[in-house]
């Protein structure tokens, strides 16, 4: 969906799963987070463990 060099905004779609393709051939359907450009800055998890849609908090983002 994103092509290597493209300019991203909060909220673009990165790549697109189809679950039902492949949840029975991977060991887990848990959803990646990915962080890009993250030079100079630190990630801090908040929250571990299960999360409902919406939840807030969950990680930090400082420099």
């Amino acid at each position: 969906m994103v092509t290597d060099g493209q300019v991203i905004q909060c909220g673009d779609p990165l790549l697109l799963v189809v679950l039902e393709t492949i949840k029975d051939k991977v060991p887990s359907i848990i959803t990646p987070v990915v962080f890009t450009s993250l030079v100079g800055q630190e990630v801090t998890l908040n929250k571990s463990g299960f999360q409902r849609a919406g939840s807030t908090n969950i990680i930090s983002v400082n420099k």
